[in-house]
């Protein structure tokens, strides 16, 4: 398996959209983030990021790294987002490597800390991740909020 930048291949960009359009879908959800990651491949700025894991054919999983994942924490930074592996290459420790990649390339970026915010309670913890606070979500309402050193 293999993990790409959609911004250093935006090749990439429309099973991008799809992948995470049929993970998280909902209403204009495919130009939502068509629009967000087609924006990423263009801008000077360090995020957002999308990153797709690909089997050398088709994406199989991904993630993003961006400013602010709908909760009321603007001010923490950046957040790692859509975390998704397909379900017949589950099992595989991908989901691992998906989230050690984003940690990387965050750390490569200059952060210290990277967060995530979701509704799983006990998952994100067996991988270092520690929760700090709830925060509040314009998607799930109230909505755990964890970090991780990048070192």
């Amino acid at each position: 398996m293999n993990i790409l930048s959609i911004r250093e291949h935006p090749e990439w960009l429309d099973a991008g959209a799809r992948l995470f359009d049929m993970a998280f879908g909902g209403q204009n959800s495919y130009e939502l983030y068509h629009d967000c990651i087609r924006a990423s491949i263009s801008t000077d700025s360090p995020l957002p990021r999308w990153f797709l894991m690909t089997d050398g054919k088709k994406a199989i999983g991904g993630c993003g790294l961006i400013t602010n994942d709908f909760i009321s924490r603007m001010d923490l930074w950046p957040w790692l987002c859509a975390l998704y592996v397909s379900s017949e290459y589950r099992g595989q420790a991908l989901g691992t490597q998906l989230l050690e990649h984003a940690t990387g390339e965050a750390a490569r970026l200059g952060y210290e800390r990277i967060y995530l915010t979701t509704t799983l309670d006990g998952f994100y913890e067996k991988y270092g991740w520690e929760r700090i606070e709830d925060g509040f979500s314009v998607l799930d309402g109230p909505s755990r909020i964890y970090t991780r050193s990048t070192r």
